[in-house]
Formats: structure tokens, sequence, C-alpha cells
């Protein structure tokens, strides 16, 4: 088992696509995932903390393509409050090893991800992971800008394979947006185009955004994702 933490719900469910959609893993179900969250919801590390309740948790499995009868598993978890994200990860690093036993079994890693923003609230962390010599067990993705800045990357990588409709759509409202809000901060548009994605192919919710973005997207795909990249060769996951 590989956990993975997220101080975001968009975080989230941008990788719950990316591991789905591009990496073809399965989701176990509803009821699985319940009972995973249970346990943890139960345990003496998370049941005090303020709002861990409100976390979302999904487990996902792939067959691993070099070992016979055996699954790759990865849980990802969105945490419930950004004023609990630190306290969270400090619940990880001081009961993995009781975890592992009474709960997951062997975790393999557990990787904590978060933007540029958010880089100075793991920099704590990394100094408690290395006073305790845990660095193999726990790793970060620190993206270079925000979640706005690779999707808008990765729509600009599969762009030519949408509908004509769909591209006219997108091209009006990125017209209008370079043009009313020209003097607005470049972060605000970047949120203001990907809310148009968002309108225009992802229209039921940003899950279904992040879907439609990489049932588009190739394994050569990566080379111009460069924090994609790196996080599928961290993780070890081989694309089929």
């Amino acid at each position: 088992m590989i956990i993975i933490l997220f101080e975001g719900v968009l975080d989230f469910l941008f990788f719950k696509s990316f591991f789905t959609k591009f990496l073809k893993f399965k989701n176990v179900g509803n009821e699985e995932n319940k009972e995973w969250f249970d346990k943890l919801l139960n345990h003496g590390y998370f049941k005090d903390l303020k709002n861990f309740d409100t976390s979302k948790i999904v487990v996902l499995k792939k067959e691993d393509s070099e070992k016979k009868d055996s699954e790759f598993k990865v849980m990802l978890i969105s945490i419930g409050g950004k004023d609990i994200f630190k306290d969270t990860i400090r619940a990880f690093i001081e009961g993995h090893r009781v975890l592992e036993k009474k709960i997951f079994g062997k975790i393999e890693k557990i990787i904590i991800v978060v933007d540029i923003d958010a880089k100075d609230k793991i920099e704590d962390i990394e100094k408690l992971l290395e006073n305790k010599n845990l660095n193999d067990k726990f790793g970060s993705l620190v993206f270079n800008g925000e979640l706005e800045d690779i999707v808008l990357l990765i729509y600009e990588v599969i762009k030519d394979r949408l509908g004509d409709n769909d591209k006219k759509a997108i091209k009006e409202f990125f017209d209008i947006i370079s043009k009313r809000y020209d003097k607005d901060k470049e972060k605000h548009n970047k949120k203001r185009k990907v809310s148009a994605l968002h309108t225009a192919i992802g229209y039921r919710c940003y899950g279904h955004l992040f879907d439609e973005l990489f049932e588009r997207f190739k394994l050569n795909d990566l080379d111009n994702i460069i924090e994609l990249k790196k996080f599928v060769e961290y993780l070890g996951i081989k694309k089929d």
C-alpha cells in the first residue's frame, strides 16, 4: 500500500483521475473505501483530530505486471481541513508502525502532495522526518506552481484531440478572459481559464473535467508534464 496525502479536494480529484483514467487503476468500491476510512477514524491517532472525519478517502488497485497474483494499491486521502494538514501528517509519522501492524499491513510509502504556495507547511515535517530517519518511508511532491498550472499544461498537450465544438467554445472563453481581464492578476486568470475548461468539457464537476483530460492523455505526453513524470517514476509504477 502507498498512501498519498493531499491538502485540497481538487488535488485529490485530479490524482484520482490520473490513476483511474491514465494509469488504469480500479476503485475498490464505496463499501471497501468506507471500511478503510472507518478503521482510520476509530484509530487513536486520528479519532481526536478535528475535522478529520470530513476527509475523503479512495483506495485504488491495479494488478502488478511483474508479480503474479499481486496487486499494486494506493490510498488517496484529502485532508478534511487545511488547519489539520500538518497534524494529520504528524499522526501518520508517529503512528505508521502501529498502522502497519493493525490496519494496512506493509506501507511502502507515504507521500505528501502540495503546491508551491504550501511548501512552507511541510518544511517542519521534512525536518522531523530527517530527525527520525524516516526519509525512506515518507516523501513529498511539490508542484512547481499551482494545480491550475498543471491543468492548463495538460490542456495544451491534448487540445487538438478535443472535438471541434469544444475547441471553439474554449477558444471563445479564453479570448474573453484575455480581453476582459487583461489587467488582472495572472493567478486569477489561470483559475478563470480552468473554470472555462470545466464549463466546456467537464461540466458535471471538476472530477469530470480531470477525467476528460486524462482520457486523452498519452504515455509520451508525460515528457511535457515534469511533475507527473517525476511522480510516476517516484512511485515505480509502470504504465501499460
